[in-house]
């Protein structure tokens, strides 16, 4: 009896030395989470708090640290089951409701967030997170205005307060407001010397200013501070590509691979640096090594093609590999019918590999698969051509040949495959690129757009290239004899892609319009890039010729990808009638040089067929004489009010993300 009393005693000394172990181990967990959050070592504190929670599920403050891990981890959905969670425990904790509004934010809820950062301010009108987080709020709508009020709310609430201090920083700079961005900057590191982040960022601002010798020092001291801070490392290697120490920036890259062969950034300037060095294989390797790791990383790909176009053979194996690659997403989008987007990366695959029989035959398909049967009858026979042996081809050639009989380009015997089309002269000039994360990535984003443009072929891109100040970017583009230019900008974050470009009238230099285009997901760079491109070729007024003419029909070097249908009617004038307008994007000329109209009858894919309608008693329509869409037909591209411009307020996602990161 004795022995059982004994051993009983024993088990209930144990199970409360297990029940204090329990209560004493998940304070110590949720304490090992806030460190890890604070070093920004997200995984280390998901763990934590998540053993945390498991101790005591009903611990506030383990379900708010895992809610905000995952934030930070992007992995909103799974943040918003936390903060219910949290909620459920502490229906009205401001921190519950504060980060409820940054999570919404982040799944695109903007009203939900609003709702929670109201809710906090009914709660505690003083609270200085909620107006930080209204800020945050108004830079993903794109208030620049309510975004500063908002951060200055936080710092009368708090004259110290950090990543307030630091946002106007980043929104003044982004406004233009230089000498404000400044003032906030020397705030900064005034009240924060001791913190990293803090330097970090004078780095970032430093460096896109061009005072590569302020940013160095701020980088260093970053490092200096903590000697294992990433960000202050990547810095470093930054500025260093900046100032062409390419032997510096390999080291430092080297150093960020050693401690994370995940890190993309660091393989990506290795690969930059390498190029420098003149280190071409290396330099790819590098960037294939990147590429392995994260298959999605669109705009490394984009450096990587540029390499390859620029300074590969068309036959070469890494070429060929970068030409599969695009092959395979060009696949996945044809099979979710998303046909246009598919046969843009067919071309960019076949602008790598053009020898490609395979990628070639794909792409034919695609074409078959639209109905565009002329255009697939062409990729075929340019297969035959190329060496291709297939029986089935030659069948297949041969049987849509015949179904094409009536044609525009059969009956009136026209290869419209090898007929010189005339397009309107475009210049395309990038002014700069705003992403923190990829320095001198401008020739490799560049080179994507124009081979995206040239693949549309809408227009004659007479001209490209990387031109920061409006003065060259004008001058180029009158000595180049084009009719109008594009100065474009880009910027890159995590949360999406967004170009930005002033369309001008090169004779006079006049702001026409401007054109912008934001897209997210994993494969945003391209898909914006996509759309920037269709926007800025449909910007540009149509304008073909005549290329054949038989009585009153006549055929003109436009058609059905030009989005001519029967139907449409064109103006015929003389070509040195015609001159570009000095303040829109369009054509001017008088009304009696318009010597008849051309309406069309019959499409195809790159010519139309058409009747001529004579102006007056004399015919003088001719062939070569130009056609253009009547100007009181074509659609209005409005130009900005005014000379002078403001900063645009559109700022997400941009700025949204740079200020979204702060901490």
């Amino acid at each position: 009896m004795r022995k059982i009393r004994h051993s009983l005693g024993v088990l209930l000394l144990l199970a409360a030395t297990i029940g204090l172990e329990a209560q004493t181990t998940a304070p110590e967990l949720v304490r090992r989470g806030e460190q890890a959050l604070a070093r920004q070592r997200y995984y280390e504190a998901v763990e934590s708090f998540q053993l945390a929670l498991r101790e005591n599920p009903a611990y506030l403050d383990a379900a708010i640290g895992l809610a905000e891990s995952y934030y930070w981890l992007e992995e909103y959905d799974r943040a918003q089951d936390l903060v219910d969670q949290a909620a459920r425990l502490a229906r009205f904790e401001p921190r519950v409701l504060n980060l409820a509004g940054r999570v919404a934010i982040g799944r695109g809820d903007l009203a939900a967030a609003q709702a929670a950062f109201r809710r906090v301010q009914e709660l505690e009108p003083h609270n200085v997170d909620a107006a930080i987080g209204r800020a945050e709020l108004a830079l993903a709508r794109g208030q620049g205005v309510e975004a500063v009020s908002s951060l200055e709310r936080a710092l009368r609430l708090n004259p110290d307060q950090r990543k307030a201090l630091l946002s106007l920083v980043l929104v003044h700079e982004y406004l233009g407001r230089e000498d404000i961005a400044r003032h906030y900057l020397d705030l900064a590191l005034t009240v924060h010397r001791d913190r990293p982040e803090v330097y970090v960022l004078a780095a970032q601002y430093h460096l896109r200013s061009g005072e590569l010798e302020r940013a160095a020092q701020a980088a260093r001291t970053a490092q200096a501070l903590d000697p294992l801070n990433r960000a202050a490392m990547s810095m470093r290697a930054q500025v260093a590509l900046a100032e062409g120490s390419y032997l510096e920036a390999v080291t430092i890259a080297e150093e960020l691979i050693a401690g994370d062969r995940s890190d993309v950034g660091a393989w990506y300037m290795r690969s930059v640096a390498l190029l420098g060095l003149d280190e071409l294989t290396d330099a790819l390797s590098s960037a294939r090594t990147g590429l392995r790791i994260a298959p999605e990383h669109e705009v490394l790909r984009m450096w990587t093609e540029w390499v390859a176009v620029e300074r590969l053979a068309l036959d070469h194996p890494v070429r060929i590999e970068l030409a599969r690659n695009r092959a395979t997403t060009a696949a996945e989008l044809e099979r979710a019918f998303r046909h246009e987007r598919a046969l843009k990366a067919y071309r960019r695959a076949l602008q790598l590999a053009p020898l490609d029989l395979s990628i070639r035959r794909a792409y034919a398909e695609l074409f078959r698969m639209i109905d565009a049967r002329a255009t697939y009858v062409q990729e075929l026979r340019l297969l035959l051509d190329e060496g291709l042996e297939d029986e089935r081809v030659l069948r297949t050639v041969e049987v849509f040949t015949n179904a094409l009989a009536q044609s525009v380009s059969s009956r009136w015997g026209i290869d419209q495959f090898t007929l010189t089309r005339t397009r309107p002269p475009l210049a395309l000039y990038l002014r700069s690129v705003d992403g923190d994360d990829y320095p001198l990535i401008e020739h490799g984003m560049l080179s994507f757009l124009r081979r995206t443009i040239v693949s549309i072929d809408g227009v004659n891109l007479v001209d490209v290239g990387v031109v920061a100040d409006y003065a060259d970017a004008f001058s180029r583009a009158r000595s180049q004899d084009v009719h109008f230019f594009a100065h474009a900008d880009v910027a890159i974050s995590e949360a999406g892609v967004e170009w930005r470009a002033d369309v001008h009238v090169a004779r006079t230099g006049v702001l026409a319009t401007e054109l912008m285009t934001i897209r997210t997901g994993p494969d945003r760079a391209a898909a914006s890039a996509d759309a920037f491109a269709d926007s800025l070729v449909r910007a540009i007024p149509k304008r073909g010729v005549i290329v054949r003419r038989d009585g009153r029909s006549a055929v003109i070097d436009l058609g059905r990808r030009d989005a001519v249908e029967p139907g449409t009617r064109f103006e015929i004038i003389r070509p040195e009638a015609v001159r570009p307008a000095s303040d829109a994007l369009g054509y001017t000329y008088r009304a009696d040089d318009v010597l008849g109209t051309f309406v069309v009858t019959a499409v195809d894919d790159l010519i139309a067929e058409g009747r001529l309608e004579v102006s007056g008693f004399v015919d003088m329509i001719r062939v070569g004489h130009m056609v253009l869409i009547p100007r009181d037909a074509q659609e209005a591209v409005p130009a900005p009010a005014g000379d002078a411009r403001e900063p645009s307020t559109d700022l997400f996602p941009v700025l949204y993300e740079r200020v979204r990161r702060l901490r």
